[in-house]
């Protein structure tokens, strides 16, 4: 009887762990199909929550595992896809479609010698697959390992004596004549052997980057237009060269290239406002105003064109007319919102400008009501003081607005210009110095160096900084004559 109790217990157990464990491969099912059905349906998040369930009901589910691995690759999680396709593959060894996959991660994720193993093994099956070819070559040359490259290269030369067909091979070939440094050859092969492919625009950057290493914008600019009328993805191209050009101040070059874009495309704010930005750093204040008067026609309500029209009436000292625009501009906006205060301190600007320090300081007075520790009041007090006295307080204040903006070189030119005529002449020095590396196209910061150097015959000291200032500026005929003057003890260095 006892025996009976307990072969009906046992049998009863195995039938309660059976069936738990069906309706757990149940569970696990239905989870995945919600998550596969979420998958397709390009809703990656959900997704991932229900494939997860999926695994807490059953953690060796593979089509669970590998679905999370894809749905990590989706989302351009690339480093977790690697994690969970891994474990995919080891159950899955025979499913190229998964191999595959990883292959894509792991190149992405800059895995390259996961990724050559793993082609390695898809190459052994298939030995003459494009794909494979210029996936397994492509990640020795980006592994940047000396014994990988040279084992490509070798490889690379036997396919390009035998003709091969395949244009991304070539672009392989142009980036390590780009290693190599032979950047004709790499130059060539691009123009002869274009691929829709992105290794082709990659390579095309990589090119034009090399380039503007070696400071050859007009390259640069050449590279990025031959890439620009065959790519497909011109506008980013076309960002990307602009980006470089303005980072490096070629705002000559950025003319040039932007013009006939906006010729094209008038309404493009960023092309626009980026031809205006170089215009005014140019000094060639008709045309900015040109375009921002255009532009003014068709938006005339644009805070960012007036801010612009304001800023470049202030370059050109008219100061009447910026005065006229700031007020304007200033009452269209509600009281004490960011933009009523912005403006208003244009105007305590302009009037600082003017000579006229009291109204200028009633405006900051005004400011300051409204935005306690404003820091464009701020500086402008220090400015208005400067040209009155040279205290300890205004380098306090100056230092303390450098803390808050360590980037501002109009901060350190100030400071620099409050230790000068406190007779601190090396505590200037450093100063001036700081503007200039924040800002090399700083004239103020230029001119008072060279008023430090040239009387103590130190001509060569600032030759680098010169050349830099007109590398930006290369029309400015003024700032030469001045240096000429200063240089020559014509003009006055107190």
């Amino acid at each position: 009887m006892i025996r009976q109790m307990v072969l009906t217990l046992l049998c009863l157990i195995v039938c309660c762990f059976t069936a738990c464990e069906k309706l757990a491969t149940m569970r696990a099912h239905h989870y995945f199909n919600n998550a596969k059905k979420l998958y397709e349906a390009g809703d990656y998040r959900n997704a991932l929550e229900e494939c997860d369930n999926a695994l807490t009901f059953d953690p060796n589910f593979i089509d669970a595992v590998y679905l999370k691995g894809m749905i990590y690759y989706r989302t351009a999680s690339y480093k977790s896809s690697i994690e969970w396709l891994r474990k995919a593959v080891l159950q899955k060894t025979d499913d190229q479609e998964l191999r595959r996959a990883l292959i894509d991660a792991l190149l992405k994720a800059e895995r390259y010698p996961g990724a050559i193993n793993n082609i390695k093994i898809l190459l052994d099956q298939n030995p003459t697959d494009p794909e494979l070819l210029f996936m397994y070559y492509y990640a020795h040359i980006r592994s940047r390992d000396d014994n990988l490259i040279g084992k490509a290269q070798e490889k690379l030369t036997e396919l390009v004596n035998q003709n091969y067909e395949d244009p991304r091979i070539y672009c392989l070939v142009a980036e390590l004549a780009i290693l190599k440094g032979d950047h004709a050859q790499a130059q060539e092969l691009l123009k002869r052997f274009y691929t829709p492919h992105e290794i082709w625009e990659n390579t095309m950057i990589l090119l034009a980057d090399s380039f503007a290493r070696a400071g050859d914008y007009n390259k640069v600019l050449e590279i990025y237009d031959d890439a620009i009328q065959k790519s497909n993805k011109k506008r980013m191209l076309q960002d990307r060269l602009t980006k470089i050009l303005l980072l490096n101040r070629q705002y000559k070059l950025t003319v040039q290239f932007l013009s006939p874009l906006y010729a094209q495309y008038p309404n493009d704010r960023e092309i626009l406002f980026n031809l205006i930005t170089c215009f005014a750093s140019l000094k060639k204040f008709e045309e900015a105003q040109h375009i921002i008067d255009t532009a003014l026609k068709a938006y005339p309500d644009d805070l960012d064109l007036k801010r612009k029209k304001i800023e470049i009436l202030i370059y050109e000292n008219k100061l009447d007319d910026a005065m006229s625009i700031t007020m304007a501009t200033m009452s269209s906006c509600p009281q004490k919102s960011p933009e009523y205060i912005e403006f208003k301190n244009k105007v305590a600007e302009i009037y600082f400008l003017r000579g006229k320090f009291d109204e200028a300081k009633a405006q900051a007075q005004e400011i300051f009501m409204l935005s306690p520790k404003d820091i464009q009041a701020r500086f402008l007090l220090c400015k208005i003081e400067l040209q009155e006295s040279a205290n300890i307080s205004v380098v306090g204040e100056l230092r303390q607005l450098i803390n808050e903006n360590p980037n501002n070189a109009e901060y350190y030119y100030y400071l620099g210009l409050a230790h000068r005529k406190r007779k601190e002449n090396v505590m200037a020095e450093k100063a001036f110095r700081e503007a200039l590396q924040k800002n090399p196209g700083h004239q103020g910061a230029l001119i008072a160096l060279a008023k430090i150097y040239y009387p103590q015959g130190s001509f060569n000291i600032l030759e680098k900084d010169i050349q830099e200032y007109f590398k930006i500026y290369p029309e400015d005929n003024e700032t030469m004559q001045l240096l000429n003057k200063i240089k020559t003890g014509q003009a006055a260095t107190d």
